[in-house]
């Protein structure tokens, strides 16, 4: 599982062990390579900003990267699919 907290990012293995990341970013299962693969490029090209009602571009909120990322995750990999679940609380 992942868990972002405080701005900070982790994972919870099944022995309950806990890593925390310091990259930002982290990917788990499956399509964790696929879906890495697509945060990385997302955040370092033009392509993935959206526009502004004013004309400017700007970062997509991260859960909109997240769904992108698991939307490519799913598409290479047969082992992926939805539905994805997310909690933000």
């Amino acid at each position: 599982m992942l868990v972002g907290y405080h701005g900070k990012l982790y994972t919870v293995g099944t022995y309950m062990d806990v890593t925390h990341y310091t990259r930002g970013y982290a990917g788990i299962g499956a399509g964790s390579d696929y879906a890495l693969g697509s945060l990385i490029t997302q955040r370092k090209t033009a392509c993935a900003m959206e526009k502004r009602s004013d004309g400017s571009l700007t970062v997509p909120e991260p859960e909109v990267l997240l769904k992108r990322a698991l939307d490519v995750a799913a598409f290479m990999n047969a082992a992926v699919c939805e539905p994805f679940y997310t909690l933000s609380i």
